[in-house]
């Protein structure tokens, strides 16, 4: 697919050095990274998504591309290495399962013979397996590019309707424009080394270039090349999992977020009244005596409650020690 491409951080290479080949939470073409199974599309470069939906589970991995050729890109969920295509921007079953390399692969996705349809790559190292169909079993290609540890990009860099592979090493973009070995075609430096650095083709030329992302602000450029940006604009969060993708089929790249639900409200716990006493007792009061009684009748339960604890008298009702409680008092 001409619009998407891994996105990795050099100071996720800083910090991880060889493990930079795992998906960041701002990879595309790549794994789209996050947690979450609600995406928001946009098929403008503007404020507000105008497509939402659900898609799997929250700890699904994602990746984007165009799986049946139809101009539009959709989702494809990992599990291990199993894979959930859907041909369409919506919830519900997937079009087609395919089970295709090691449960550990880095996996990228890209149009490899031009036909239009997007499918699966494999890294190990610096070791690309190409596969040209939504298939199980041997690559159709295997080509040895770059170093182990570098940071991988995907896209159609002159516009011939196949994807290849580019470098990034810190702000320095080595562009090869055919899936083969050897000398890039083109080098060029573009942002800062800390940019999180995403592709699409953003003006529908057919040829992908290059954006940067700072925060939820999207720096577009349409050409590769070292010039300012030709548009900014914000979008989402800081903190979203970015998409790229041909939402509409109209030839130029937008974005998306995914994100996980909001958190279920937590129930709070129901008061517990205080227990019954079981006798007619008036709250806090420490000591009662006769006249604190509105009759002989409650008097008596207040006596016989404490008798049958074991604790007697506490109350010194029964002066004459028949038993009886306030008989004096109330006669």
């Amino acid at each position: 697919m001409r619009r998407f491409l891994a996105v990795l951080t050099a100071l996720s290479i800083l910090l991880l050095g060889h493990a930079a080949l795992t998906p960041s939470a701002w990879a595309k073409g790549l794994e789209v990274g996050g947690r979450g199974n609600l995406y928001y599309l946009n098929d403008s470069f503007s404020g507000t998504a105008n497509i939402a939906f659900g898609y799997g589970a929250v700890g699904d991995r994602t990746y984007v591309g165009d799986w049946n050729g139809d101009s539009r890109d959709s989702l494809v969920l990992r599990r291990g290495n199993l894979y959930y295509f859907r041909n369409s921007l919506s919830s519900g079953n997937a079009d087609r399962v395919v089970g295709y390399g090691r449960t550990n692969d880095v996996v990228l996705v890209g149009d490899w013979n031009g036909d239009g349809v997007d499918t699966l790559a494999v890294r190990r190292g610096n070791l690309y397996f190409f596969k040209d169909s939504l298939s199980s079993g041997p690559a159709d290609r295997v080509v040895a590019y770059g170093r182990p540890n570098d940071v991988v990009l995907v896209g159609d860099w002159n516009g011939d309707g196949v994807d290849t592979l580019a470098v990034r090493r810190g702000n320095i973009y080595h562009f090869k424009d055919t899936l083969s070995g050897g000398a890039a075609d083109r080098v060029l430096a573009y942002g800062r080394t800390a940019d999180a650095v995403l592709v699409g083709d953003w003006n529908g030329d057919g040829r992908d270039t290059l954006a940067v992302r700072r925060a939820n602000a999207y720096y577009l450029s349409d050409s590769l090349t070292s010039a300012t940006a030709n548009r900014v604009f914000t979008y989402g969060r800081a903190g979203d999992a970015v998409l790229v993708g041909d939402w509409n089929a109209d030839g130029r790249d937008t974005l998306g977020v995914r994100r996980a639900p909001a958190p279920a409200p937590v129930p709070q716990p129901t008061p517990t009244p205080p227990p019954s006493t079981g006798y007619p007792v008036r709250p806090r009061t420490p000591d009662l005596d006769c006249p604190d009684f509105a009759s002989r009748a409650d008097a008596q339960t207040t006596f016989n409650h404490y008798v049958r604890l074991g604790l007697g008298d506490v109350h010194r009702l029964d002066g004459d020690n028949d038993g009886i409680a306030c008989e004096s008092h109330f006669g």
